[in-house]
């Protein structure tokens, strides 16, 4: 009995030794996961970026989602300030994921999602309502980072 007991008081001691950061692993190896599958917003953005600086012609469905919003909205809102505004929106949400900027900007990702997700509800662009639920899980993936990271608020320091 003493001996299990002293084993056991051993391997508690043992414990107790081990840095925070290395006794819970599972939330930031979910949240890594996750991020890294929220990547391709990056390529997402990058020609709503070209299409907002002039440097990649727009197409039909591009104008069609930035009318979408504009009857939404009520007011003509001009394309390449519209690409602009979500492309820049998702690249800070994903500098924010990786810690590079405050958690709370991670929105500008997680809204564009569940906007996109609404719009395709309404099939613009034609024939894209399948796409209405990929954008609601993306937005949970995204949103769920946010509660599985260990740091309290991202974007204060960054540790390389």
């Amino acid at each position: 009995y003493s001996k299990a007991k002293l084993l056991h008081k051993a391997q508690i001691t043992k414990l107790q030794k081990i840095p925070k950061s290395r006794k819970d692993t599972m939330g930031s190896s979910a949240s890594t996961t996750l991020k890294v599958l929220c990547l391709p917003t990056v390529l997402a953005a990058t020609p709503m970026l070209l299409v907002a600086v002039g440097l990649r012609p727009v197409d039909d469905d591009q104008l069609a989602i930035a009318q979408f919003w504009s009857d939404l909205a009520g007011v003509a809102i001009p394309y390449k300030f519209f690409f602009a505004f979500v492309g820049t929106g998702k690249l800070i949400g994903n500098a924010a994921m990786w810690g590079y900027l405050p958690k709370w900007l991670r929105l500008g990702v997680v809204i564009p999602a569940l906007c996109g997700s609404y719009m395709h509800s309404h099939d613009v662009p034609a024939g894209s309502t399948s796409m209405t639920i990929p954008p609601i899980v993306f937005a949970c993936m995204a949103a769920s980072t946010w509660f599985l990271d260990d740091s309290e608020d991202s974007g204060k320091t960054k540790k390389t």
